[in-house]
């Protein structure tokens, strides 16, 4: 039995029951993490600041520096956004 679930954001069918699959547990928290890493802060309307704007450092100078301020951000947002 599954503690948590989610329903797959890429919409794949289920090829018995017709239905969008669903994603059970690690694999739910594993999607749900990857969704608030890949947002960027303002995509969402009425959530200004969820996501972990990971792509305002896309085309930065990567140096210890970056990757630190990059890796508490994520951090926070996170533990912010994913309670599991």
């Amino acid at each position: 039995m599954a503690i948590y679930s989610d329903f797959d954001l890429r919409m794949t069918q289920h090829p018995y029951s017709k239905d969008v699959v669903r994603l059970d547990d690690a694999d739910a928290i594993k999607a749900s993490i990857r969704n608030i890493v890949m947002t960027n802060r303002y995509e969402r309307r009425f959530n200004l600041f969820f996501g972990g704007n990971i792509r305002n450092y896309l085309f930065e100078n990567s140096n210890f520096l970056e990757r630190e301020t990059m890796k508490e951000e994520i951090i926070s947002k996170i533990m912010e956004f994913e309670p599991r």
